[in-house]
């Protein structure tokens, strides 16, 4: 059963089955999300460890979703990860599979590489997918004298009850696809609330 959700797959790693069958269960069971999730495939899960100062061990599931039924997922995102969090006991985040493409692929100058296959814009969506479902307010991207980047990024205040305790593994994460420092701060930006309502 959960070899169906996942694309092309003929054997699953350990994870892979915890999560598949976790789905399967959430789709039999809760008819809310029932018919959403009867569309979502998955590509491949991950997991991720993070060795705290005090030796403690805090570990979690990074999910990738075929890039076709992602928007179905980013819609139910926060029910979702709470009722997968319910069943693993341990964190759960989910991107989608995207692939980046070299700027000499193409044989012609008249082949435009599209955008959303750009180093630069996988990265940023990457970070979006993280912190599903909360939202960026800003980021800043810091520059150090031997060339290596950091990004500060800015997060909603409403959503630090829900964000706070993730944001290590967040960062872990990050840092193990990318190579690129992040760090996070909580505001309120007044012009991002006058545009949201």
């Amino acid at each position: 059963m959960a070899l169906a959700k996942f694309h092309k797959k003929e054997k699953l790693t350990k994870p892979e089955e915890l999560v598949g069958s976790a789905l399967v269960d959430i789709e039999n069971n809760n008819s809310d999300l029932k018919t959403y999730l009867k569309s979502v495939i998955l590509t491949h899960v991950e997991e991720h460890t993070l060795v705290k100062a005090n030796k403690k061990q805090k570990s979690a599931l990074l999910v990738y979703v075929h890039f076709q039924s992602y928007k179905v997922v980013q819609a139910i995102s926060r029910k979702l990860i709470i009722e997968l969090e319910k069943k693993l006991k341990q964190n759960v985040f989910f991107t989608a599979k995207r692939t980046i493409e070299s700027k000499w692929v193409k044989e012609h100058k008249s082949q435009q590489r599209p955008r959303s296959r750009c180093l630069t814009y996988v990265y940023d969506a990457l970070l979006d997918d993280l912190l599903l479902p909360s939202v960026i307010i800003g980021k800043r991207v810091r520059v150090r004298l031997d060339g290596t980047q950091f990004t500060r990024v800015h997060l909603d205040q409403n959503d630090r009850d829900y964000l706070e305790e993730k944001l290590d593994l967040v960062s872990v994460i990050y840092k193990k696809l990318t190579t690129r420092d992040v760090n996070f701060e909580f505001r309120e930006d007044k012009t991002f609330y006058t545009y949201k309502k």
